[in-house]
C-alpha cells in the first residue's frame, strides 16, 4: 500500500514539474496569441525562423488585418472651369453622386477616393444652365490617382441686338419694321429686336409720301450685335414738289383752266349775240338770154 501511494505521489510530481515547465516557456498574458511575419528584409531573417509558422500567422489573421496590409486604393478627381462661384454641380461616377460647390478658383474640385484599380464610367449633368465637356466617359486607375478636367459652357442660347436705323422720316412719322415675324411700330428713328444666332430677313413698312430704300434684306448674328442696319426715306415728288403741293399746284392749274375756258366761251357767246339779225335773201332776177346778132350786109 505504502509503494502504491509512493508512486501515485511519483506521478503527481511530474506532472507537476511539466505544468510548471509549460509556465515558464510562454508569456504571461490571456493566452491568445499569434505569431506575426517577421518584418525584416529577407536578408536579415537568421537562419532559425521558422517560415512554416509565419505562414500559418498569416492565415490566421482576420480578413480586415490582411486587407488594411495589401489593398492600396487610389483617387479619381474631377476639376472644372467654367462656372461661376456659387454654382451647385455634380458627378456621377459608378452610380455614386458627389457634390461640389464652386467658391473660389482654388475650390473647384469633386473627388472619389478609396478607388481599387479599375475603369469607372462617369456621367456630369448640366448645372444652373451651363453643360460640361465631356460630359461622360471613364475615369481610369492603373496605380495612380487620376484627374478628369470638366469645361463648362453655357448652354443657355443667348440673344443679340438687331437694330434698324431710318433717316429721311419727317419728326414723329410712324414706321414699322419687321424681322424673324415679328413687327415692331416707333415714331423714333430706330427699332430694336432681340434673336439668337441665325440668319434672318427683314422687312420695312410703307409710309404715306415716301420711298424706302432697302425695303428688305437679311441680316446674320453669328456670336456678337451686328451693325445696325440703315435705310433711307425719301419724299415723293409731284411736279418737282412734294405730294400735298404738288396737288395744290395741279388744282390750281385745273381751276384756271376752268375759268379761262369758261371765259373764252362766253365772249364768243357775246359775240354772236352781238350782230344784227339777216335779211331774208332775195331770189336771184331771171337771166336774160343774150341779144340776137344783126345780120350781115
Amino acid at each position: 500500500m505504502a509503494r502504491r501511494r509512493l508512486g501515485m505521489l511519483g506521478g503527481a510530481v511530474v506532472l507537476l514539474a511539466v505544468a510548471a515547465f509549460a509556465a515558464g516557456a510562454l508569456p504571461a498574458g490571456t493566452g491568445a496569441y499569434h505569431i506575426q511575419a517577421d518584418s525584416r528584409p529577407p536578408s536579415t531573417v537568421s537562419s532559425g525562423t521558422d517560415l512554416r509558422a509565419t505562414e500559418a500567422t498569416a492565415r490566421s489573421a482576420g480578413p480586415s488585418e490582411r486587407s488594411s496590409a495589401s489593398a492600396i486604393t487610389h483617387t479619381a478627381l474631377f476639376k472644372e472651369s467654367g462656372l461661376v462661384n456659387g454654382t451647385l454641380w455634380s458627378v456621377v461616377l459608378n452610380g455614386l453622386t458627389e457634390y461640389g460647390t464652386v467658391l473660389n478658383p482654388t475650390h473647384v474640385t469633386v473627388s472619389f477616393t478609396a478607388l481599387a484599380n479599375g475603369s469607372y464610367p462617369y456621367f456630369v449633368p448640366p448645372a444652373s444652365g451651363y453643360g460640361p465637356t465631356p460630359s461622360s466617359g471613364r475615369a481610369i486607375i492603373s496605380g495612380a490617382n487620376t484627374t478628369v478636367n470638366l469645361a463648362f459652357k453655357s448652354i443657355i442660347p443667348t440673344d443679340y441686338t438687331v437694330t434698324i436705323v431710318e433717316n429721311g422720316l419727317k419728326g414723329g412719322s410712324v414706321w414699322s419694321a419687321t424681322l424673324n415675324g415679328t413687327t415692331f411700330y416707333t415714331n423714333s428713328d430706330f427699332l430694336a429686336f432681340s434673336v439668337p444666332n441665325g440668319t434672318y430677313s427683314f422687312g420695312v413698312g410703307s409710309v404715306n409720301g415716301y420711298t424706302v430704300s432697302p425695303q428688305q434684306g437679311t441680316v446674320v448674328v453669328n456670336g456678337s450685335s451686328p451693325g445696325p442696319v440703315t435705310i433711307s426715306f425719301s419724299t415723293i415728288t409731284f411736279l418737282g414738289l412734294v405730294p400735298a403741293e404738288g396737288y395744290a399746284v395741279l388744282s390750281a392749274l385745273v381751276s384756271l383752266a376752268v375759268v379761262v375756258g369758261v371765259g373764252i366761251l362766253f365772249f364768243v357767246w357775246r359775240r354772236f349775240r352781238s350782230r344784227p339779225a339777216s335779211r331774208p335773201l332775195r331770189p336771184a332776177p331771171p337771166v336774160q338770154p343774150p341779144p340776137p346778132a344783126p345780120p350781115a350786109k
